[in-house]
């Protein structure tokens, strides 16, 4: 279980903290092609100025540093990890969020959230 502080939403976020934010993607089940609305709570693993890489057999990198060592839901997706693979420095206001665990659905699959799309920090648990 966790909370969601709605007051509490820092200029800049810190990186390791955990954040609820609002983002549009379309679920992962097949059938179901339409966007739809998500909130959801991640960790901040990178934030505007850092280098991000997603490698051709799924590696995620944080500034040349690996965070992650594969992309578990990229087969559920119906794609190759190479699919997936990028690198880029986040822009002025871009963040990068990943859960806790491997499995997680995160920034690794669907790329960077704006801080406007913050909607308050989270207190507690697992994501």
């Amino acid at each position: 279980m966790y909370f969601i502080d709605l007051k509490r939403v820092e200029a800049k976020p810190v990186k390791g903290e955990a954040y609820s934010f609002v983002i549009r993607l379309r679920p992962l089940a097949q059938n179901d092609k339409e966007p739809r609305e998500f909130t959801w709570a991640k960790r901040l693993a990178a934030a505007e100025g850092d280098t991000i890489e997603i490698t051709k057999d799924g590696k995620f990198l944080v500034n040349g540093t690996v965070v992650r060592d594969s992309l578990p839901l990229a087969a559920k997706l119906g794609k190759e990890p190479e699919y997936f693979s990028r690198r880029q420095v986040l822009k002025k206001g871009e963040l990068y969020f990943l859960g806790d665990t491997e499995t997680s659905y995160d920034s690794r699959y669907w790329g960077p959230v704006k801080v406007t799309q913050l909607r308050g920090k989270v207190i507690g648990g697992v994501f």
